[in-house]
């Protein structure tokens, strides 16, 4: 991908294989790595449990980074993969070295996921496919914190709700059943 590429012309060729480091290894001619690339360098040095990670945009759950008072909390069912939290990176600058990486990294710890003032999220999983899936839940939690904080006072779930709905799914089969519905669109 190059710099100046919208996100919308982004295809299957356009992606590359880069180092740990961040350095290009292959892909198409001209291709370079995207500027965050460190982002996702630093938290898989970091997390040895983390097969993939995503940098994205979801604006409702960015503006929980906007307001004093508000935070992003699991309210749906499938955030229990939030149980820990979701700390907030206070940097709202473009993580383009491994220095910013390594300080995002620090603020996702051990958590499944991080909000960016006034920027974006990261979210990490086992594999591609169930961190697909878990960005789906993860906005549609924002969704359901911004709607609910609208109707009242938020009422987040309990870290006992949260373990029973854990122990009752079972995420591989989960996962392949969401991945082929939205694959099949």
């Amino acid at each position: 991908q190059t710099f100046d590429q919208s996100r919308a012309a982004v295809a299957p060729d356009d992606l590359v294989v880069v180092d740990g480091d961040g350095k290009f290894v292959r892909g198409r001619q001209g291709a370079r790595p995207p500027d965050e690339v460190a982002i996702h360098t630093e938290i898989l040095r970091a997390r040895g449990d983390v097969n993939a990670v995503f940098h994205f945009h979801p604006q409702v759950a960015i503006l929980f980074t906007m307001a004093e008072g508000a935070e992003l909390v699991p309210v749906d069912a499938h955030a229990f993969r939030w149980a820990s939290g979701i700390p907030v990176h206070p940097v709202p600058a473009k993580i383009n070295d491994r220095d910013m990486g390594a300080d995002l990294a620090r603020t996702l710890g051990a958590h499944n996921a991080a909000l960016m003032r006034a920027h974006g999220a990261v979210i990490v999983a086992e594999s591609v496919e169930t961190l697909m899936i878990d960005a789906i839940h993860f906005t549609e939690n924002a969704e359901a914190n911004y709607k609910a904080a609208m109707l009242g006072t938020v009422k987040p779930l309990s870290q006992a709700d949260m373990a029973e709905i854990a122990s009752k799914l079972n995420r591989a089969a989960h996962t392949a059943k969401l991945w082929d519905y939205y694959n099949g669109l």
